[in-house]
């Protein structure tokens, strides 16, 4: 075949600065862009709080900005125990009164917003039945339960579980979580339907029951 010929569409792109209630610029701040198929590119900001998105394909996005861990603490506020949220553009921790930013081949867009401060709040309580090691024996760690944000957001937490049985997580922003047991083989226990989705909203969360699932062994 001779003479063939592709036509490609430029990227675009999305840029802007990250700041706090001041106005002051905040680094270390992971930014993503958000389209209908899942986060479709990132960039974290610089110590100018500035930030910029590229190789992105035509269509709608949503920005969504998450603190690091290096990221710095919220600024004059009164009440311990306040962290910044994941923060969608233009400047709200709930995704369905997010503004999507409509990108055309080769355009460059602007989203320039501030993280919100929040609460952060625990979750406590105990597992029906504590993982143990597998059949070889092996005990490399504790197990722990884990939490995982839903959504796009990729930071997750996590808590010992104790001799009793009991655990307790802390620092949590509110929420919707996926639940998970890791045993001590470092295997993953999915808790019983029910208790697999824990709700943090305005308040500790206590007495969270887990019992996971038992899991089988093919040896041979």
């Amino acid at each position: 075949l001779d003479g063939l010929l592709f036509r490609v569409l430029p990227a675009g792109a999305i840029m802007g600065k990250i700041m706090d209630a001041q106005g002051d610029p905040l680094g270390n701040v992971q930014v993503a862009a958000i389209s209908t198929a899942g986060i479709s590119g990132g960039a974290e900001t610089n110590d100018l709080g500035e930030y910029r998105i590229t190789g992105l394909s035509s269509g709608k996005y949503f920005v969504l900005a998450e603190p690091t861990d290096e990221a710095p603490p919220p600024q004059n506020t009164n009440e311990a125990g306040r962290v910044f949220a994941p923060t969608f553009f233009p400047g709200t921790t709930n995704r369905d009164q997010a503004v999507s930013l409509d990108l055309r081949p080769g355009d460059a867009a602007e989203a320039s917003f501030g993280l919100l401060v929040t609460r952060t709040f625990s979750v406590r309580g105990q597992v029906a039945a504590v993982p143990g090691p597998s059949r070889t024996g092996q005990n490399p760690g504790p197990a722990a339960v884990t939490l995982r944000p839903g959504g796009p957001l990729v930071k997750e937490f996590s808590g010992e579980i104790r001799k009793d049985g009991t655990f307790e997580i802390s620092g949590l922003v509110p929420g919707t979580y996926d639940v998970s047991i890791t045993s001590p083989n470092g295997g993953s226990l999915q808790p019983l339907r029910g208790t697999d989705i824990v709700e943090v909203r305005e308040s500790d969360v206590d007495d969270l029951r887990l019992a996971p699932r038992q899991m089988g062994e093919v040896h041979g």
